[in-house]
């Protein structure tokens, strides 16, 4: 979107015959681009320990039992969420207990967070994504879209995005 609103300015401002006018089609592409975003549906913290997960409502909800602010806020923002992190309707379909979290997906099905392996072992059978800090076992693998230590030791920070057709793909926000 910037590029082409970028492209489209610099058309109309440098130009100064009629073709000046096609830098119009540009800057209108950048517009549209613009004006529907792609937001992932989850965002999942550098150390696995907290997530954002947009529930079955289309707003994210916060999940972790100590989350950062600044993440959280930082989320919410990227989200055009005016809420603030501490507001408590960001946990409202959030559960938690020592074990770790659940939420709902915006398509019914449900994440997970998990903190110990009994909670890992059950959230593997009844989630379709688990995250934990933990190394997940090769069975976990097969029953659920998992992100384990390894995974997070490799990528950092994390967004998942969920398409219309349940494939979830998977943005580092940063490299290793």
């Amino acid at each position: 979107a910037a590029l082409c609103l970028a492209l489209g300015f610099i058309l109309l401002s440098l130009l100064t015959t009629r073709l000046r006018w096609l830098g119009l089609v540009p800057f209108a592409a950048g517009i549209l681009i613009a004006s529907f975003p792609q937001r992932p549906d989850i965002y999942i913290d550098a150390n696995g320990r907290d997530a954002a997960v947009r529930g079955t409502d289309g707003r994210l909800g916060l999940i972790g039992t100590r989350f950062s602010g600044f993440a959280a806020s930082s989320w919410l923002a990227a989200d055009g969420d005016l809420r603030a992190a501490r507001d408590k309707s960001t946990t409202e379909y959030v559960r938690c207990d020592k074990a770790g979290c659940t939420a709902p997906l915006p398509d019914g099905r449900m994440f997970a967070l998990s903190w110990t392996y009994a909670a890992l072992r059950e959230d593997c059978s009844r989630a379709a994504i688990v995250v934990t800090r933990l190394i997940a076992p090769p069975s976990c693998h097969a029953t659920a879209y998992v992100i384990d230590a390894d995974d997070l030791v490799k990528t950092g920070a994390i967004a998942l995005t969920i398409g219309k057709d349940g494939v979830i793909s998977l943005e580092a926000a940063r490299g290793t």
